[in-house]
């Protein structure tokens, strides 16, 4: 009996062509929704992995001075790909090229890798090969251009090896790195000349060094990191790290939280995805809400035109099974082609989506470390992702089909053949307010006697409006709170970032004044207060230690203050003034009793 039912249902489906291609558009309309929701999440999360990748080179965690012994026991491990080592020592971080050029393009900085390293970090073009041993370094081409070397590949270039320091107020040294300070001092330790095997062309993960330096195979530095790289970096890889921690007693100086992300290797009870998981499930919640109404509706439908259909087969001995049966069998046949042409349908509107929307995005520089790298976000739809939508699509098409299947168990011949339960609606229903045809007119009159005929149609398309109106307010708050998650709400209130030492302020400030491209500037001082004594810097005095005291400190600042230290940020007077007023603070106080006071700022940039 029920391969008579499964033929008369496919010859249905054959007969009402209109009605199956429309049902058949309902589920992959459906279908698409979900997947150019689930598509676009997975593409942008893969964009910003490939782009941690190309900022910050392939490394998963670090760890900091570990010894040969430990080295050794990590590279031993299956699940770890590789380990490079860094070399750490600040003394050694500086160079003086040889050129006619003046001292502030002559100095730079530069980075001892081992090979691992070098090829874990370097993501840029470049002439050449990497170096292999510890007489060869890659060079930035614009430190070539700079001091005016006209080197190539296979060329020998002799550098000043040290550190660039400058002197504090008590006569201890600060070691430098980066940009070129005027009040600087470089201190030379060694000479030495090597092979230049690659030259860079602005690479990301290495930026603010000039010169990479490839150590001797087998030598590790007293103070050295150490990356490690995973084999399989999935959505376990947070927990398979720990677990390397775990079993070598080692603990991380830190990981690529960047890249972790973009595999969804997060921890879910973080504060970030504790806020943004149930708006993402409220979403999908919606998201299918919506699709069970449209695909609903299709099927009540072909319910409606089956009424006479399904009391033939009554009325020859088919069960309420079978009657049921015979509507999930329409459901797995439409799902066969509608789900397919959904994916095909949401991939497709993802790709032109990113493809338009992803390059603006771009090109307008609002995704950073993006431009000059990619033109465009591109479109991943990872198996897991594609195998969820298949069952979530399924899942779907099964709810939507459970209470017309329900009710076509229940059809019996008489009223199948009479189609009394198709609508039923009775005289008293029909009856409307008069302000009704005073508001809409006549016209109003009768499409709202219209939709009270059509009884559950109207109630799905009232039910359909409100769904869709929630889910764009819903998506509108997730998307503004993934913003403010992410810090992403903000804009940096200048254009240019400049430095220079204490006692040249004042003459850098009048020059800014007398040019008349700047409109504005302000002026930051940063001052590093440490609690405890510095292993390595025995010259730093430590501060007093009372903000460490619990009972100094509310409830809600116990994790303010570190043992480690705290940032001081030193403004002018007026924009101190300015910045208290904005938050309704009277500044007063802050001048009285010569004692520094200062306040405590959420973010400052």
């Amino acid at each position: 009996m029920m391969n008579v039912v499964s033929t008369l249902t496919l010859r249905h489906l054959q007969v009402n062509k209109k009605r199956t291609v429309v049902t058949i558009l309902g589920i992959a309309a459906a279908t698409a929704l979900i997947t150019t929701m689930l598509t676009g999440v997975a593409s942008f999360f893969a964009f910003f992995g490939t782009i941690a990748y190309h900022e910050m080179g392939h490394w998963d965690a670090s760890l900091k001075n570990l010894s040969a012994e430990q080295i050794r026991e990590l590279k031993a491990d299956a699940r770890i790909a590789n380990v490079a080592v860094l070399d750490k020592t600040l003394d050694i971080t500086g160079i003086r090229a040889e050129s006619d050029v003046s001292q502030r393009l002559q100095l730079g900085n530069i980075t001892h890798m081992d090979r691992q390293r070098i090829e874990n970090r370097v993501t840029c073009s470049y002439d050449g090969a990497l170096p292999s041993n510890e007489k060869e370094v890659a060079v930035e081409e614009k430190f070539l251009k700079d001091n005016d070397l006209d080197l190539q590949v296979g060329d020998p270039i002799t550098l000043e090896v040290g550190n660039r320091y400058i002197l504090e107020a008590d006569g201890s040294r600060s070691t430098l790195g980066g940009p070129y300070r005027t009040d600087e001092a470089f201190e030379s330790l060694y000479r030495e000349t090597y092979t230049v095997t690659a030259i860079f062309h602005d690479n990301a993960p290495t930026e603010g060094f000039d010169v990479v330096h490839c150590m001797a195979e087998g030598y590790l530095p007293a103070e050295n990191q150490v990356d490690i790289c995973l084999k399989k970096v999935d959505m376990r890889a947070l927990k398979v790290l720990e677990e390397i921690a775990r079993d070598h007693n080692l603990t991380y100086e830190g990981w690529n939280s960047e890249y972790l992300i973009s595999v969804f290797a997060i921890h879910w009870d973080g504060n970030g995805i504790s806020a943004i998981l149930p708006l993402g499930l409220v979403c999908l919640l919606i998201i299918l809400a919506t699709a069970v109404i449209l695909i609903y509706n299709a099927f009540g439908m072909s319910l409606a035109e089956r009424m006479r259909y399904l009391g033939m087969l009554a009325s020859v001995g088919a069960s309420r099974r079978q009657k049921r049966g015979s509507v999930y069998f329409e459901a797995f046949i439409l799902g066969i082609f509608g789900i397919p042409l959904g994916i095909l349908l949401g991939y497709l509107g993802a790709y032109f989506t990113l493809a338009v929307l992803g390059k603006q995005m771009v090109e307008a520089n609002m995704i950073a470390g993006a431009k000059g790298f990619v033109d465009h976000i591109p479109v991943k739809i990872p198996l897991p992702a594609l195998v969820f939508i298949v069952g979530i699509s399924a899942l779907t098409i099964f709810i939507s089909a459970l209470i017309p299947a329900l009710k076509a168990s229940r059809v019996m011949p008489i009223e199948a053949l009479r189609q009394t339960n198709v609508i039923k609606v009775s005289r008293r229903r029909l009856r409307i307010n008069p302000l009704i045809r005073k508001i809409f007119g006549y016209e109003g009159e009768l499409a709202y006697k219209n939709i009270k005929r059509n009884g559950i149609k109207g109630s799905v398309i009232t039910v359909s409006i409100a769904v869709s109106v929630a889910m764009f307010l819903v998506i509108t708050h997730y998307c503004d709170s993934i913003q403010k998650l992410n810090n992403l709400d903000w804009s940096l209130p200048y254009q240019i970032n400049a430095g220079c030492a204490l006692d040249q302020q004042e003459m850098l400030e009048q020059i800014l004044d007398e040019m008349p491209e700047v409109e504005d500037y302000y002026v930051s001082h940063f001052l590093e207060y440490h609690f405890r004594e510095l292993p390595n810097q025995p010259d730093v005095i430590p501060a007093k230690s009372d903000a460490l005291k619990a009972e100094y400190r509310k409830k809600d600042y116990q994790e303010n203050f570190s043992e480690t230290g705290m940032l001081l940020c030193s403004i002018p007077d007026e924009d101190f003034n300015r910045l208290l007023e904005a938050n309704g603070i009277d500044p007063a106080p802050f001048y009285e009793d010569g004692e520094l006071q200062a306040v405590l700022l959420n973010d400052y940039i």
